[in-house]
């Protein structure tokens, strides 16, 4: 599976959201093939992009990094939101948790679109992490084994 194609899927298929938000993706770099299902994957960037969206401010940008590191294959969505507190940080993949109270099922989902992200990432035999971007903004790492040619 080719990363930059499958997060160019991704965007795509959230160009009407994304748009109406007022916010620009921008993907960057490449990176070696993965073994794994394009379908997930893209499943796995399309989730963590449009999280990413709603959080960054109209006007601003979303990134996609994609870039070799070693024998893998990383991606890094990268917002200029809020952040997510670190008392947050370590629960954010786990089933049904929400960062922020305000979100509820009306308006922000069940709470398991971060632990599908998780399992979907572990089945491919990969990692995924978020952190906190300096000034501002959270960043979700993605680690995958690459195919080397």
């Amino acid at each position: 599976v080719d990363l930059h194609e499958t997060a160019r899927h991704a965007v795509e298929g959230l160009a009407p959201l994304t748009e109406a938000r007022g916010v620009l993706v921008e993907i960057e770099g490449s990176a070696p093939p993965v073994l794994g299902d394009k379908d997930r994957l893209q499943q796995v960037l399309g989730n963590l992009i449009d999280n990413a969206s709603r959080m960054t401010p109209e006007g601003r940008t979303v990134t996609v990094r994609i870039a070799a590191e070693g024998p893998e294959s990383v991606v890094q969505v990268l917002d200029e939101g809020p952040g997510i507190a670190d008392e947050d940080l370590p629960h954010v993949f786990d089933r049904f948790y929400r960062a922020q109270a305000s979100r509820d099922r009306s308006t922000g989902g069940a709470g398991l679109g971060l632990a599908i992200v998780a399992a979907i990432v572990k089945s491919h035999g990969g990692t995924v992490a978020a952190s906190r971007r300096d000034g501002g903004g959270t960043i979700f790492t993605l680690r995958l084994p690459s195919i080397r040619e």
